[in-house]
C-alpha cells in the first residue's frame, strides 16, 4: 500500500484485506434461493471450472468418494490444508440444489487465494442475485467492487456485509474485515 505525498492511499494492495475471508465459515442457511436461470446456471458452471484449477480437476477423479458429501466436510478439507479436495467436493456440490448456495460461497471463499477477484466476485455476486443474506457473500463482491474501481458498489456491499455481521459472533471476522475496507475507503477518500 503506497501513500501519496499529500496523504491519500494509491493503489491499495488489497491482498491483506482479504484475509478474514480465507475460511469457509460456518453457515447456517436461510431460505433456499431462488431457482437460478439457465444462462446464470450456465455462469456458475463457467465460474465453477475457471476456479478450479487443473490439480483441482484431476483431483476430483482421484480422491475416494467422501462419505459425508458436504459443505462442513469441505470446511474440514480446508482446515487441514486440502484445499484441491475442498475444492473439488465444493464443485460437486453445486449439482445439489440443497447445498449448491453453501457450494457457490465456499468456492467464491478458495477463489480468494486467486491473483485477481473476478471469479470469487462472480461466485458471491451469483449468491446474492438469487437472494442470499450470507455476509461472506457480500464482503467478497465488495472486495471484488472496490479492486475493481466501483468504489459506490463497494461501500454499499461491505456496509451490507457489516450490518448482516453485526451482533453474530460467528460472522466476527466479516465484520472486522468489512470494517476495515470501510474504514480504508474513509481514508482515500480524505
Amino acid at each position: 500500500m503506497r501513500i501519496a505525498a499529500h496523504g491519500v492511499l494509491e493503489d491499495p494492495d488489497l491482498s491483506p484485506f482479504r484475509e478474514p475471508f480465507l475460511r469457509l465459515p460456518a453457515l447456517g442457511m436461510g431460505e433456499p434461493l431462488a431457482a437460478a436461470s439457465p444462462a446464470s446456471r450456465a455462469a456458475l458452471l463457467s465460474l465453477r471450472e475457471a476456479v478450479l484449477e487443473p490439480a483441482a480437476r484431476a483431483a476430483r477423479s482421484l480422491v475416494p468418494p467422501v462419505a459425508d458429501r458436504s459443505y462442513e466436510t469441505a470446511r474440514g478439507l480446508q482446515a487441514a490444508g486440502r484445499l484441491a479436495d475442498a475444492g473439488a467436493l465444493l464443485g460437486d456440490l453445486l449439482d445439489d440444489p440443497a447445498q449448491e448456495e453453501a457450494a457457490c460461497l465456499g468456492l467464491a471463499v478458495l477463489a480468494l487465494e486467486r491473483p485477481t477477484l473476478d471469479e470469487a466476485g462472480g461466485l458471491a455476486r451469483h449468491c446474492l442475485d438469487r437472494g442470499s443474506r450470507v455476509p461472506r457473500a457480500c464482503a467478497i463482491a465488495g472486495l471484488e467492487a472496490f479492486e475493481t474501481g466501483d468504489e459506490t458498489g463497494a461501500q454499499r456491499l461491505l456496509s451490507a456485509a457489516a450490518r448482516l455481521a453485526r451482533g453474530r459472533a460467528e460472522w466476527a471476522d466479516d465484520l472486522r474485515g468489512a470494517q476495515r475496507v470501510l474504514l480504508l475507503m474513509q481514508m482515500r477518500a480524505a
